[in-house]
């Protein structure tokens, strides 16, 4: 059965039933982990529906899709794998969910169906990660040094003492300690 990503779904019968749905999605149909992450590639859903021993329903699932995300490191735009498993309690919002959250994952639903953006979305923005590059430094940063390529190392020391002149920020610190020693 080919169920599109905002199509409901009643959990509340497939974890009775204890169903089981897999589904190949359609890169992009994620709004808000689009804008933070475009697809690469289709977002593969495996989803399996249970009760537990206090009739509450659960969903256990998996999730992978294949992103572009920008490096926070060398801000620069990587491929990146997001897979993420999980483990839900639904319940509706009130005292039931607040006392279920101190223990369990809760996904919090209205009404008796859901959709599998909203079972899935959230774990995947969840699992982006802010650095990509494990490498520290980041082995595709801009190279970085001081003093900056073209300005002499000596022109450093010849800076004006007024806060307003001069193109070294820190030529009135070093006009200070000059004066101190």
């Amino acid at each position: 059965m080919a169920t599109p990503i905002d199509d409901r779904l009643s959990f509340s019968a497939l974890a009775r039933q204890q169903g089981r749905i897999e589904r190949q999605i359609p890169g992009g149909s994620l709004a808000r982990l689009e804008a933070e992450a475009p697809a690469l590639g289709p977002l593969a859903v495996t989803l399996a529906f249970r009760m537990d021993g206090q009739g509450r329903p659960w969903v256990t699932g998996n999730a992978k899709q294949m992103v572009t995300a920008t490096c926070q490191g060398c801000l620069g735009e990587r491929p990146h794998l997001l897979d993420v498993s999980f483990d839900l309690c639904m319940l509706s919002e009130g005292p039931a969910a607040q006392a279920a959250a101190e223990r369990h994952e809760v996904l919090t639903v209205e009404g008796d169906s859901v959709a599998i953006s909203d079972i899935v979305e959230d774990e995947l923005l969840l699992v982006l990660p802010e650095r990509l590059c494990e490498a520290l430094p980041c082995p595709h940063a801009p190279a970085r040094s001081f003093p900056a390529e073209g300005v002499d190392a000596g022109a450093a020391d010849n800076v004006e003492t007024s806060p307003n002149a001069g193109h070294n920020p820190f030529g009135v610190l070093a006009a200070l300690k000059r004066a101190d020693s």
